[in-house]
């Protein structure tokens, strides 16, 4: 018995040696990574002391270096040609959206009204009414607003500041020591400076709480670092710092960006496997680095000084696409579209979300294939595909596709980005329900989108110089124009080629080859 005892104890004794060995390892091989990861930091921030020198900067490319037309062309309504019968769009299932607030009961709009017109010679918006839409707020009952929290220790975190991004109000716990002074003109020595005291700070606590932010809003790249930077607008108060920090944490987080400076200012630059489009960039070992801010601003430069090479863990690029639209504020505003076909009109009721809108105002234009694939917010895509359903159900496939043309065409006013806001700005699908006006792109995209959401038929986008219209894949003969791609035939659909049918390409395009758009 005393035998067994030993035996048992011996056992026991072994196995509590080898959980504290083991906890022991575990803790060696915790301090050794942290003191790589600082070693890392440690070279890094001596490096920035050393390794910088001037590089030109070049101006930002045009998205289309040919100006878009001012007036758009406009056929004229006589004998409407009979389509194909064939392919009835018998059910369109539209999935519901995750919960959102209820519409309000008072004073709801129709949601479809169809009546036949009695010899009516205009009807609205592009076609010719001067017929006004009219929009209103969609909202809940007033509830306490909700503060998002970035589940962190607050004993690592004794300080908060409230950032609102987009309208969710979030709370930052932080420590005050990260709040890092740094005195003018800023250099390459400040700016090592900076690194290596953040390095060296709880700068973790934080990260952790944007990440978590980053999650719970669906924020792609663009949208985290835009909520870096405004997190460093409330640390710092200070644009200059505001940008370190965002440099700072983008580095930590993995992305391969730099600074610059010059006498003016500090610039983010940001790798990207897409263009920034109208942002100028410079070429550091090959690789596109783009001077970015997050406030629209114009400013120019000739040169600034960066570093070559890049942190140890700095490998990923900044990808500009959307896999989902950000989960910002559910607030909903209603907009009326009305336009006409084949002696129906109709009266549709959109809705956009607001914060959104704001969102993608500061969004980098990009390339076409970026807005052509990205997703409109699910509520959003919910009650317009609901409203266009009832429109197009019990139709022709080549029918349904005409009246979706006919809708961007005649449902929402032209004009170019020059004249609407001074500068370049293609639209995601959402936007074109918001914006008193759109261009060729625009309508592409949105048109586009309800095909593939709504009739389930592959699209290209055409991309000719000065032009942007769509080509769409029928499951029968459609007549008129086409492109062939893929061993495949795409017909012309041009929401921009006022009252023109599928088939009808726009005259001075005709001939013209365009870049195809593959769209997913």
């Amino acid at each position: 018995m005393k035998k067994a005892l030993l035996f048992l104890l011996l056992v026991l004794f072994t196995l509590l040696w080898a959980q504290s060995d083991y906890e022991t390892w575990k803790a060696e091989q915790k301090e050794q990574m942290q003191q790589f990861k600082n070693e890392q930091d440690r070279q890094f921030a001596e490096f920035l002391e050393k390794n910088w020198k001037a590089f030109n900067v070049f101006k930002g490319e045009k998205l289309d270096e040919v100006p878009k037309p001012i007036k758009v062309p406009r056929v004229e309504i006589k004998e409407p040609k009979p389509l194909p019968q064939k392919n009835i769009v018998e059910a369109i299932e539209v999935p519901a959206p995750t919960p959102v607030q209820d519409l309000p009961k008072e004073k709801k709009i129709p949601e479809v009204e169809t009546k036949k017109l009695e010899n009516k010679a205009t009807v609205q918006s592009e076609s010719g009414s001067q017929a006004e839409s009219t929009s209103k707020i969609v909202t809940k009952p007033k509830v306490q607003k909700k503060q998002e929290v970035g589940n962190v220790s607050q004993t690592k975190a004794t300080n908060a500041i409230q950032i609102n991004f987009f309208q969710k109000n979030l709370r930052l716990g932080y420590d005050k020591s990260l709040q890092v002074n740094l005195k003018e003109p800023i250099d390459n020595k400040k700016i090592a400076e900076f690194w290596k005291e953040l390095s060296q700070k709880e700068f973790e606590t934080v990260l952790k709480q944007l990440r978590n932010f980053k999650q719970d809003m669906e924020l792609n790249d663009w949208g985290y670092a835009l909520l870096l930077y405004k997190a460093g607008e409330q640390l710092y108060e200070d644009k200059n710092l505001a940008t370190l920090f965002t440099w700072f944490m983008l580095t930590q987080s993995g992305y391969k960006c730099k600074i610059g400076y010059n006498d003016e200012a500090v610039k983010l630059l940001l790798a990207s496997g897409q263009v920034f489009f109208g942002k100028p960039y410079l070429k550091v070992e090959g690789q596109r680095y783009y001077a970015v801010s997050f406030q629209n601003d114009s400013a120019k430069f000739a040169n600034l000084y960066t570093y070559e090479g890049n942190h140890a863990d700095a490998k990923q690029t900044m990808n500009l696409f959307l896999q989902q639209a950000p989960a910002f504020s559910s607030q909903l505003k209603e907009k009326i579209v009305e336009f006409e076909y084949r002696g129906e009109e109709f009266k549709v009721k959109l809705v956009y979300n607001p914060q959104n809108i704001e969102y993608y105002d500061v969004y980098p234009n990009t390339n076409l294939n970026i807005y052509f694939d990205s997703p409109m917010k699910r509520e959003v895509e919910y009650e317009v595909l609901k409203q266009l359903k009832q429109i197009l159900e019990g139709r022709s496939q080549a029918e349904a596709a005409n009246i979706l043309l006919r809708f961007v065409q005649t449902g929402f006013q032209y004009k170019t980005d020059a004249q609407q806001f001074g500068r370049e700005k293609a639209f995601f699908p959402e936007e074109t329900l918001y914006y008193p006006y759109c261009d060729c792109e625009d309508r592409s995209v949105l048109f586009s989108y309800l095909v593939r959401k709504l009739l389930k038929l592959e699209v290209l986008g055409l991309d000719y110089p000065g032009h942007v219209a769509t080509a769409v894949r029928f499951q029968e003969e459609i007549p008129g124009d086409a492109i062939s791609y893929d061993g495949k035939r795409y017909v012309i659909c041009d929401p921009t080629y006022i009252n023109a049918d599928l088939g009808m390409a726009m005259p001075e395009f005709k001939d013209k080859k365009p870049q195809i758009i593959q769209v997913r």
